[in-house]
């Protein structure tokens, strides 16, 4: 199954938005990240890690979607991130 895939499967599972779906994420990401560094979440290297995997996300949907107006598309990920 491909990553947007589970995205999808995660949002019907949930009954959760996409835009919902980003914060729960980024909020439990940052959670393990810290867990796995042994850092609080007050460091910054957890911050830096869960936006390096959301920009890998927002590429990945950039890879897979093809909207009809690339700035839409666009505007949508930068809202996501």
């Amino acid at each position: 199954m491909e990553w947007y895939q589970v995205k999808l499967f995660v949002a019907h599972l949930t009954t959760l938005s996409m835009d919902a779906l980003h914060i729960v994420g980024g909020f439990v990401g940052l959670l393990l990240v810290s867990r796995l560094f042994r850092r609080p979440v007050t460091d910054a290297r957890p911050w830096l890690a869960v936006l390096a995997l959301e920009l890998l996300n927002e590429w990945s949907d950039l890879t897979v979607e093809r909207w009809p107006e690339m700035a839409t598309q666009l505007g949508e990920g930068m809202k996501d991130i």
